[in-house]
């Protein structure tokens, strides 16, 4: 089994260490949880930069019970080029941007949300991508 359980989605640094998405879920636990407040059988879901000659862990972002984080299959990660990495929970139904550089502070995140209500139903988000461009051209425009 290994350090990991279902993990997938490999980014590479250019030191050769490898950015992965950890679910750490059994090949038959499903479980849709979008307000998670424990972890699952084996911890929440996590993201892992990992030194692939050693095996050895250098930086990790997992679920707590302050920002719950698990989804039992799928979920994606994106090195940014600020350093940053951004993630999809799809079972979560969003999608955030973490810090490590700044103790893996989470600097935004969105929910999407389909009804209203604290108990509201999610969509899935699979996939994110990010885009940085100035977004001073689109001010008092008005709509076509």
């Amino acid at each position: 089994m290994g350090p990991f359980l279902r993990q997938h989605d490999p980014d590479i640094f250019d030191d050769g260490t490898l950015l992965v998405f950890d679910n750490r879920t059994e090949v038959f636990q499903r479980t849709p949880i979008h307000w998670l407040e424990e972890p699952q059988a084996w911890g929440y879901s996590r993201i892992l930069r990992i030194d692939p000659a050693t095996q050895q862990v250098l930086w990790s972002f997992e679920g707590s019970k302050a920002f719950p984080f698990y989804t039992s299959a799928q979920g994606k990660s994106q090195l940014l080029a600020n350093g940053d990495i951004l993630v999809t929970d799809p079972e979560g139904g969003r999608a955030f941007e973490i810090a490590p550089a700044h103790g893996n502070e989470v600097v935004w995140e969105y929910v999407n949300k389909i009804d209203t209500g604290d108990d509201g139903d999610l969509g899935r988000i699979t996939q994110a991508s990010r885009f940085d461009f100035d977004g001073s051209q689109f001010l008092n425009l008005p709509c076509p």
